[in-house]
């Protein structure tokens, strides 16, 4: 998974993940309306990631500032941890084996909807347990962790909340 895309594209017959940027509220949409920025993502997991960060960056807003303490500028997306997270647990949790879906990513003006092939192996409540958990592809998830792009076993799920709440987005009892 980590290969050359010819080469994934023989082990994996479908696309790794579908991204939609949807200009509508959620509960406004319905899937005869066409996206307004669409890629279907066909690389390795590492290129994958690229692309999906590349693109987020590309629609997501960028707040201004300056670190007071530095003099650095400060442009980072305020859900960019959200997001981050979400998309990393999307490429590293996703049913592989099942060739007849594919995961997506939908952003709509009030939402943001990740969808993968595989169930989770653990409910809702065990999700936001610090501990560790039963993991579908554990040599993606090493692999990805040995990069940086994966943080400690456990914090993920919970990391996505806090960063929403932050944002003023809602508590995990709107899960």
């Amino acid at each position: 998974m980590f290969g050359r895309a010819r080469h994934v594209r023989r082990i994996l017959p479908r696309p790794v993940v579908d991204w939609q940027f949807i200009d509508a509220p959620f509960h406004s949409w319905s899937p005869d309306r066409r996206w307004n920025d669409r890629i279907v993502v066909e690389e390795n997991l590492v290129q994958a990631w690229l692309t999906l960060s590349e693109r987020y960056m590309r629609h997501a807003e960028h707040p201004f500032g300056v670190n007071a303490a530095t003099l650095r500028r400060d442009d980072d997306p305020p859900d960019y941890i959200s997001f981050r997270e979400a998309a990393i647990n999307l490429l590293i949790h996703q049913d592989y084996g099942d060739h007849g879906r594919k995961a997506s990513i939908r952003f709509f003006h009030d939402r943001t909807v990740f969808w993968n092939p595989g169930d989770a192996f653990a409910t809702p409540d065990e999700l936001l347990d610090p501990t560790e958990k039963e993991v579908r592809n554990p040599a993606i998830v090493a692999a990805f962790r040995r990069i940086g792009l994966s943080e400690q076993a456990g914090t993920g799920v919970r990391a996505i909340f806090r960063g929403w709440q932050r944002l003023g987005h809602g508590s995990t009892d709107d899960r």
